[in-house]
Parts: structure tokens; sequence; C-alpha cells
């Protein structure tokens, strides 16, 4: 196999790696200096089919397990494709064959069980003393700071309409709406790429920042390294005492995807894909509650959603903001900035859906503007 990148006479480090009685030979080729090349370190697939990323240290093109056999890998293709990927939300999993994050303990091995996103051995009687953070609550290590099962105590269970807010002291359970948003001790923002989406995100992050009281500790990253969603599916990872934010549609913003194709969203858009789009509640009717024609849609007037979103496989709470074009992920950015988060003691609701009409000539958002309240609901 020609190494991606390779110069001639480099050298090469195979590892096999076994996972749930599959073996896979995972190669990363090394420059003349000895360092792992850019396609084994960035986590590139090497042979189109197997893609690595490695969390352990590397001296002289070694990769050393036994220093660390916390490995990251994530199987992409090849004859045990799907090994990490069918069984673990995150698509990720350590050289014992555990996902990271775990979101069930049907996601750890040898007797492990998951506990805040970790798999560990059993507590309590006859089992580990839990580490660092974690306490023991029903045999499982938990952070009682964060945990949705747990939270802040144990046998404290926030029901399905509720998150673990562990901006407060004690944590508590709070509704899923959009007044409790600054109400996690940590926000990752995801981008997508799209110039303006990342803008819309900055003016989102920096609100946040600046509003939010405590302000929560803040991380931007891209959504195809990001570890707090499934980098493929979009599936979130992170559990409870994290926010994550997508601003961006459902075309690029994995997350988004994945909230509004598997059910999980209150609310989501139908396009004809000729001119009409719905956006629809998901209720048993699939009630409309907007029909935007797309003809109408130009640089001062768009339709935005603003969205609160709870999954409930692993607790992880999502603040959702996007239009229909791009101009409308900014008018929804800019509105949730200036009006939502300056009186947000208001916002009961879960959705907020709104029609924006811009006043400026070459488009962009500004006070004069006018945004209309189509919808709103849990």
């Amino acid at each position: 196999m020609k190494a991606p990148g390779g110069s001639q006479g480099a050298v090469i480090l195979l590892v096999v790696v076994s996972l749930a009685g599959c073996s896979e030979a995972v190669v990363f080729p090394a420059d003349d200096s000895g360092a792992a090349g850019a396609a084994g370190a960035g986590g590139a697939a090497l042979d189109g089919s197997i893609d690595v990323r490695v969390d352990a240290g590397r001296q002289d093109g070694v990769l050393d397990i036994s220093a660390d056999p916390d490995v990251m890998i994530r199987v992409e293709g090849g004859d045990g494709a799907g090994t990490c990927e069918s069984r673990c939300a995150s698509g990720v999993c350590d050289m014992k064959g555990d996902c990271k994050p775990c979101v069930k303990d049907e996601e750890c091995t040898s007797g492990r069980v998951c506990g805040s996103g970790v798999c560990a051995l059993r507590c309590g009687d006859g089992g580990v003393a839990c580490q660092g953070s974690f306490v023991c609550c029903n045999e499982q290590c938990v952070d009682t700071t964060l945990d949705r099962k747990h939270c802040g105590a144990c046998g404290t269970t926030c029901p399905a309409t509720q998150f673990c807010a562990n901006a407060s002291v004690p944590p508590l359970c709070k509704d899923n709406i959009l007044v409790n948003v600054c109400n996690s001790k940590k926000a990752t923002f995801l981008l997508d790429g799209l110039q303006a989406d990342q803008e819309a995100n900055a003016v989102v992050q920096a609100a946040i920042a600046a509003r939010c009281t405590p302000s929560p500790m803040a991380t931007a990253v891209s959504q195809s390294v990001s570890t707090a969603i499934n980098t493929t599916t979009g599936q979130p990872v992170a559990g409870g005492g994290e926010l994550l934010v997508a601003v961006g549609g459902d075309s690029a913003q994995r997350l988004v995807k994945y909230l509004e194709a598997s059910g999980t969203s209150h609310v989501y858009n139908e396009y004809d894909g000729l001119n009409t789009l719905w956006f629809k509640r998901r209720d048993a009717a699939h009630t409309i509650v907007a029909t935007v024609t797309k003809s109408t849609l130009t640089s001062t007037h768009d339709y935005f959603l603003i969205e609160v979103v709870s999954d409930s496989i692993s607790g992880t709470l999502s603040l959702v903001i996007y239009g229909v074009d791009s101009p409308g992920t900014k008018a929804g950015a800019y509105y949730f900035a200036n009006t939502i988060l300056t009186s947000i003691a208001t916002y009961t609701s879960t959705w907020y859906l709104y029609e924006w009409a811009g006043t400026s000539a070459d488009g962009g958002t500004g006070p004069g503007d006018t945004f209309t309240l189509l919808a709103s609901g849990m």
C-alpha cells in the first residue's frame, strides 16, 4: 500500500488493533524524521478504508500504547467497517472496545457500565472506588454535577422534558425551554464551515458570553472533529452540563439534520424541491405552522427558527438557530442576541418561529427591522 503523501524511504508503522473479536491493521505513515505523517496524525483515511484518530503519544514514529492505552480509533470502512460506529453513538471507541463517550451500558465491554459518559467497572459493594469528581450511584461511577440521571445527588433523575442545569449550585433539573438556555457551565459552538453561518455563530457566541450570568465556558469547534457529536451522523453525545449550539440549517449543520431527521426536534422543515417549504410541528398530524414561498425570499426577507432541543438518549441540550436562507440565519442570530437574551425570562416556550423583514438596502440586520412571531410552542 502506498502511504499518502509519503516520500521514498518513509518509515511505516503497522499496529494490529483488536476490537470485539475483529482485528484491523492500522498503518501510520512517517516522514523521514520519524514523525507521524499528516494523514495518520490528522485522522484522514490512510488507505480509503480506515480512519484513525490518535490521542496517545508517539515518539520517533512509534505509537506508545503501553504508556497510554486510550487510543481513539474510528473504523470507516474495510472488512471491519462499522465495528465502532455500529455500537457507539459517538462512532468512536478506545483500545478496550469501550465507546468514548458512552451513552448507555451496552456501549461498554467486559462488564463495565456507563456513568456520565465514561465506561468503568461497577462500584459499591465489592466494586471499585470512583475516581476524581465521580461518586458511586447505583453501582455506577457518575458525576452528579451534570448527570441527568443523578442531577445534584444520587437518584435525582430529570425527566425527558428537563435537563441537568449545572450553572446553579447545586445542579437542578430545569425545563427544556429557551429561558433556561444559559444554565449550563459549558457551551460548545459547532461550526459547519459556511461563512454566513459562522458569522452568525460569532454573534450568538458573543451574546451568550456577555449576557449569560454566569457565562458558560465557550468552545467553538468544527463539527467534523467535535467529540460532542457523532461527526458522521450528527447525533449528540455530549451529555448533561454541556449546551451544544448549532447556527445554520439542516443542509449544513449535522446536529440539526440529526435532530430533525430522527424526530427529536419539536419543529422541522420540509421542502418540495421546487418553491415551497413548510415548517411543521412534531405532532400526530404534522401540523403546518408556516408555509414559505422560496421565490419571495431576498436579502431582506426570510424566516427563522429558534429552538431548544434535548436528546433523550444522551441528555444533551442543544440550541438551534437557522433561517430558510443565510440572511434568515443571520437575522435569527441578531434577534436572539439583541432581543431574546435581553429579556430571556419571558421566553418560556421551547421553540419560536419568526418572519423577518429588513430595512437595509444592501441586506443585513438592524434595529429598524421587523420581526413577526408566527408561532411558538412546547
